[in-house]
């Protein structure tokens, strides 16, 4: 993950209240958390695991399962599909610079990898790509910004 994509997560996060509670034990930077999540996504096998993180960072073996918890309930708020007036001015800048018309994002699939087969209907996550995996969708307007995205469909499935 680069530094400019780090801090531009960073500042959708910083003032969401998962990120912003108040309980007896003080919550950790939302820097160090978000530190925390880019580090277990992208780690496998045993760098992934709680205890590494834990001991890597100086933080409690349950901290990690919530820490990755606290990112995925944000999504709603900082994924949003354009309202009527910013779906207009998507298209003029769409148009303008790449020609496409009525064009308000651009959508694309990938196959986000499996390190084991699931213990539920394991052989429909089999994939083209010789190996386990969901497929996920995601569409992002002209300025690259994710607009959608929708993960789920087990590996076996065709482009969504």
């Amino acid at each position: 993950m680069s530094r400019e994509s780090f801090e531009m997560v960073l500042s959708k996060i910083v003032g969401h209240k998962a990120f912003n509670l108040h309980g007896k034990t003080p919550q950790a930077d939302p820097r160090l958390q978000l530190v925390i999540c880019a580090y277990r996504f992208g780690s496998s096998g045993s760098s992934a695991s709680v205890g590494n993180i834990a001991r890597r960072f100086g933080v409690s073996e349950g901290f990690a399962p919530l820490d990755v918890s606290r990112l995925l309930s944000v999504e709603g708020s900082v994924f949003n599909w354009p309202a009527r007036e910013e779906r207009t001015t998507i298209k003029a800048r769409t148009i303008r610079e790449s020609g496409f018309p009525d064009c308000v994002g651009m959508l694309d699939g990938t196959l986000v990898l499996l390190k084991y087969k699931s213990t539920k209907d394991g052989e429909d996550y089999w994939s083209y790509k010789s190996r386990y995996g969901i497929s996920a969708m995601v569409v992002c307007d002209d300025k690259r910004e994710i607009r959608y995205m929708f993960i789920g469909i087990c590996g076996s499935a065709h482009d969504i």
